[in-house]
């Protein structure tokens, strides 16, 4: 599945097939790409809409589903058969697709996309919308790691341009994930020192569905924090918010005194750790 196939060009190249096809039954949707790669009207847009229909049929562009707009019955459809990995963040709500799916690459054209849809504007229908979505993406199976891992990295976010802005630091936390996964952590923010100094603190977000909540620390990462020992911290959340927007935080020597240690010629590269106490709530905060 291709993420940029959320985009409004598709969108309105996919209805505009599906139209002429239903004006010309005895026609198929490559008989209409054909004669508009004659007549150069053929785009990467309509090719990429093609390829959806030919998968998933017709009724993917059509006016057939719950909600009175045609766009959001088709960005349902299209969620729904693509399962693209920002689709638990749905879940959240509203406000917080919109203020944080912009830090994902494709963000920009996904929030175009809902935004031609109307479902960024209070109706009826988008309360409807946003309801149904949510109750069945909860009715799914979200223990899912890339999808807790994204949506962790987006609260993780959140908290950290709120912590930002309490301490009067005018900077943007970056999502260091989308550039570089060997990094070792998923999130750069900053703070203040004593004297006003500005550092930076690198932040490996977690996300757990289990009760207690349980995480898995990869050797990389533990050997990010022990090049960082001041400021790396583990962000730990859970699926059914019960930290109140808030994470557990372990810190890098919370970290070495919880991580196994290499004996002989064992190494150890990946290991789970059961989180008995709540670590450091105010670290760097």
């Amino acid at each position: 599945m291709i993420e940029n196939n959320f985009t409004v060009g598709v969108v309105e190249a996919g209805i505009t097939l599906v139209d002429e096809i239903v004006i010309d039954p005895s026609r198929t949707v490559t008989d209409v790409v054909r004669v508009r790669q004659q007549t150069g009207g053929l785009t990467e847009d309509f090719k990429n809409a093609e390829l959806l229909i030919l998968e998933y049929g017709e009724t993917l562009f059509k006016n057939e589903g719950n909600f009175q707009s045609l766009r959001k019955n088709i960005l349902y459809k299209m969620i729904d058969f693509l399962d693209p990995s920002w689709k638990s963040i749905l879940r959240q709500g509203i406000g917080f697709f919109q203020s944080y799916i912009v830090e994902l690459p494709e963000g920009g054209n996904i929030i175009q996309l809902f935004n031609n849809a109307g479902l960024l504007t209070q109706s009826e229908d988008t309360s409807k919308w946003w309801k149904l979505i949510s109750n069945k993406i909860n009715l799914e199976d979200l223990d899912n790691l890339e999808r807790l891992g994204l949506e962790g990295e987006l609260l993780t976010i959140k908290y950290e341009k709120e912590i930002l802005k309490k301490n009067g630091i005018n900077k943007h936390p970056e999502h260091t994930a989308n550039e570089d996964s060997s990094a070792g952590y998923d999130v750069l923010s900053w703070r203040k020192d004593n004297s006003g100094n500005i550092y930076e603190i690198q932040i490996e977000s977690k996300m757990s569905s289990r009760t207690p909540p349980k995480f898995y620390l990869t050797r990389n990462e533990y050997e990010t924090s022990v090049i960082n020992p001041k400021t790396y911290c583990v962000y730990l959340w859970h699926i059914d918010n019960s930290f109140n927007d808030k994470p557990l935080k372990f810190d890098s020597s919370w970290l070495n005194e919880n991580t196994p240690k290499d004996k002989k010629t064992g190494k150890w590269t990946e290991v789970l750790i059961n989180p008995i106490e709540s670590g450091n709530p105010d670290w760097q905060d």
